[in-house]
């Protein structure tokens, strides 16, 4: 066998040795590959039976977390007008007061009976009414002020917003007594030939529990621009 012919057979049998490793290598490889897309694939199936568990926690905790709320009384009362309406409120905050007992300044006809009335400030006062001659001329000794009003109660509010106020609700009726008692949130404004009831809250909580039973029971007032 000449030199040329020996050559050539020995780049022959490299050859195929070389085509064998790189094939051997790449089988290899796609085993990794295949077994790594399983391994991948189990994860997400993981996942996603994770994911699907913490939604249906998240909506069971959704709808014990709403079975846990107090309902808000929509029952109408056998009366009407803004006494009754005030009255009806201020019954359905006793539970949400800091305290029970009621600094009376004026009438009492917005009292239940659960109320205890005192004529001195105090740690459990809870709430105090004023009639319309009040005027704020110190910070009032309750979390909720109650004031009566027959013309208008321009100024007030900005006034009870210096002293921590800062969340009001007006219910009102027309004088004429035509219409139902209707309620509307954070507004200066007085209604025209209307009288009523002005809730002052200092905390927001509170204010939203008295907002969500208005917007229950009673129509809501929107003024024109």
């Amino acid at each position: 066998m000449s030199l040329r012919e020996t050559v050539k057979q020995a780049l022959r049998m490299c050859g195929h040795a070389l085509v064998s490793t790189v094939h051997d290598r790449l089988d290899g490889i796609e085993e990794q590959l295949n077994t790594r897309l399983g391994d991948l694939e189990i994860a997400v199936e993981a996942l996603a039976e994770s994911q699907t568990s913490l939604l249906q926690a998240s909506i069971e905790t959704a709808r014990f977390m709403r079975r846990q709320q107090p309902p808000i009384v929509v029952s109408a009362p056998a009366e009407t007008g803004p006494l009754c309406a005030a009255r009806e409120l201020l019954d359905y905050l006793y539970s949400y007061l800091p305290g029970r007992a009621a600094l009376v300044q004026g009438s009492s006809d917005l009292l239940s009976a659960r109320f205890e009335i005192v004529a001195q400030a105090g740690p459990d006062v809870g709430v105090a009414l004023f009639d319309s001659s009040w005027g704020p001329e110190e910070s009032p000794p309750a979390p909720l002020v109650v004031i009566e009003w027959r013309e208008s109660f321009e100024g007030l509010p900005a006034r009870m917003r210096e002293l921590g106020y800062w969340w009001q609700l007006v219910l009102y009726r027309k004088r004429d007594e035509s219409g139902e008692p209707s309620f509307y949130a954070n507004d200066d404004r007085t209604p025209p030939e209307a009288h009523g009831h002005v809730f002052f809250f200092r905390e927001a909580s509170l204010f939203q529990q008295a907002q969500a039973w208005c917007a229950a029971v009673l129509p809501r007032t929107f003024f024109s621009t």
